[in-house]
């Protein structure tokens, strides 16, 4: 728990942002979020930030990789494995 005040409705529609793997500022804007616009080049994109990453990683051989999936792929399949693991940086990508 945080004293921290939070405006939970920008909190909500980030991470529905990120979990749909979108890199463009304009869902957010839409939604009265603005706290990626500074990074927003001048079409609101941001380039691959933590959605992309989760939805589509940059695998070394060209794939893409829809980590989110394959995570809840692994939890059906065996939900006590140590392996299940979602990461947002990516040190193929550059930063």
């Amino acid at each position: 728990m945080t004293t921290k005040k939070c405006h939970l409705r920008s909190i909500i529609h980030e991470l529905l942002w990120f979990l749909n793997g979108d890199t463009n500022v304009a869902y957010l804007r839409e939604n009265n979020v603005s706290i990626w616009d500074e990074w927003a080049d001048e079409n609101g994109d941001l380039g691959p930030v933590y959605g992309k990453q989760w939805r589509a990683w940059g695998a070394a051989d060209g794939r893409q990789i829809d980590q989110l999936s394959t995570v809840l792929q692994q939890l059906k399949q065996d939900p006590d494995s140590r392996r299940i693991i979602v990461s947002a940086w990516n040190v193929g990508e550059p930063g």
